[in-house]
């Protein structure tokens, strides 16, 4: 993982403009275009200059190009914090989402003193359900969320302990 390049533009809005990868976040513009790419790349840069740092880029390992994201972010008025991840299709089914993931995982308990974490998933998303499985998160509740493109929608919700 690591802080946002100028190189990074092309493959973040390459991944956001992909269904693939859009369709689950109903936060976000469709289609993405430069200028929101620009802004979420400096939103980056300015959470890890922040207090409580948590928005990080996933690197492919061999070339160093942009392949995704690991968040941990507090939600506005809430005092949990969120886990969230997103990687582009060329790279799914390689473990890049946990193996991204785990530190962040550990740098919650660690650096943040949390208790637990949270994570929220689409009810058809069966590939992040996997990687929560992986991370040792379970299944606790659902939600009714408002979001831009699809109106109301239920959302999963996950909890891990973290001892």
């Amino acid at each position: 993982m690591r802080g946002p390049r100028d190189s990074d533009l092309k493959p973040l809005l390459h991944a956001m403009n992909d269904w693939r990868v859009i369709q689950w976040f109903d936060s976000l513009p469709y289609p993405h275009h430069e200028a929101d790419g620009e802004v979420w790349l400096r939103a980056v840069i300015d959470n890890l200059n922040g207090p409580e740092p948590g928005m990080f880029l996933v690197a492919d390992i061999n070339s160093d190009d942009l392949i995704g994201a690991a968040t941990l972010e507090r939600k506005e008025g809430s005092t949990r914090f969120y886990l969230g991840y997103w990687i582009a299709p060329r790279y799914w089914g390689q473990g890049y989402a946990s193996e991204a993931c785990r530190p962040l995982t550990e740098y919650a308990h660690d650096h943040l003193k949390l208790n637990e974490l949270f994570a929220a998933v689409a009810p058809h998303n069966a590939a992040s359900k996997r990687v929560l499985s992986k991370l040792l998160f379970e299944e606790f509740s659902s939600e009714e969320r408002e979001g831009t493109r699809a109106g109301h929608h239920r959302m999963l919700l996950y909890r891990r302990k973290l001892e």
